[in-house]
């Protein structure tokens, strides 16, 4: 009998009111950046970007997106 591991993965929504250059990272507590997971541009439209976390500690992280004109931070905590 094989073991699999569970992985773990997390699903990022987004809602573009219009097309827009997109760059979106995951940094850690230094601001150091551990993942770029889109970087290019993006429609409008509703989208969902994966996040499979392979290489990284259980921790607190945050998530930066840039769309156009727009930046937000916020916080990612990660469990395993």
């Amino acid at each position: 009998m094989q073991r699999h591991r569970l992985k773990a993965i997390s699903c990022l929504l987004l809602g573009m009111a219009a097309q827009a250059e997109v760059v979106l990272k995951i940094l850690d507590l230094t601001g150091r950046v551990v993942a770029v997971l889109v970087n290019g541009p993006m429609p409008s439209g509703e989208h969902s970007v994966v996040f499979e976390p392979d290489n990284l500690a259980s921790g607190l992280y945050f998530y930066r997106l840039q769309a156009g004109e727009f930046v937000e931070t916020r916080r990612l905590l990660l469990i395993r």
